[in-house]
């Protein structure tokens, strides 16, 4: 069965083997665990707190939040496909709950939660900027938000096809809705009145299987061929270049992420 491309994101419900999604997440998880784990002290939460997890994904995140707020707090989980997280908690008797939503239209009161979180999620949605408005509404004054965006224009791969890889990584990064939200995110949470902003960048090494297997880098190449952007013996002495790069330790590829944090005014 074809595997997805990491631009089916955008549209879960229309993805060919959505399992194959589920594969991506997991794998891509081992690369966030120091990310995660400071995103959580930024949220600033503690026994009682009730936390929103917008874009929650298989949940990992969600139940490790649920584990700081104890039984008296509670951590939602939204996503628009949550089978997984609810099989991943069900025997969890941790205070976390799952249900499906829109983030560009969360369906909570203003001010029901005392921090919000989201990761990876903006540069997949058709209003990144709404949905960071929603996640703000429904944030009690003093409360924080941590926001994990990547700037798919930060992609390097190293490759002596300088022209050619400027054009592989645009292509890339214009195959999302907002490849760019990293680099908005700062502007935004300005722009919509939050306070005490802090911007941490992070830059992720990653292998070459996980561009071939997760990224599908292979088949960006392809589609830049096909939409004429570069022939097509540049393309194969490119992905080439790559193969043998792989082959012989000298592989190298990173992506950068800005995690920003804030406070509501109140």
């Amino acid at each position: 069965m074809m595997q997805e491309n990491i631009h089916a994101f955008t549209s879960v419900d229309q993805a060919v083997d959505p399992n194959s999604l589920v594969r991506f997440l997991e794998t891509a998880a081992g690369y966030f665990g120091p990310l995660n784990a400071r995103s959580f002290a930024l949220l600033r939460v503690g026994s009682g707190s009730s936390v929103l997890d917008v874009g929650c994904g298989m949940g990992n995140d969600a139940a490790s939040l649920a584990t700081l707020v104890g039984r008296d707090g509670q951590v939602v989980g939204l996503d628009t496909m949550i089978a997984e997280a609810v099989r991943r908690t069900s025997n969890s008797n941790l205070p976390v709950k799952f249900q499906l939503g829109d983030a560009e239209k969360l369906a909570f009161a203003d001010a029901d939660f005392d921090a919000v979180r989201s990761s990876r999620l903006l540069c997949h949605l058709q209003e990144p900027r709404l949905a960071l408005t929603e996640m703000i509404r429904v944030l009690r004054p003093g409360g924080h938000l941590v926001i994990i965006e990547p700037d798919h224009d930060t992609l390097v791969i190293a490759a002596p096809q300088r022209e050619t890889t400027r054009k592989i990584i645009s292509h890339f990064s214009d195959g999302f809705r907002h490849g760019r939200t990293g680099r908005w995110l700062p502007v935004w949470c300005r722009e919509l009145g939050l306070i005490d902003i802090q911007v941490e960048p992070y830059t992720i090494q990653m292998d070459y299987e996980f561009l071939l297997d997760g990224l599908r880098l292979d088949e960006t190449v392809r589609r830049v061929q096909e939409a004429g952007t570069v022939t097509a013996e540049e393309a194969s002495a490119w992905m080439h270049w790559q193969k043998q790069a792989a082959v012989a330790g000298l592989f190298y590829s990173a992506l950068t992420f800005f995690m920003v944090s804030g406070r509501k005014r109140g």
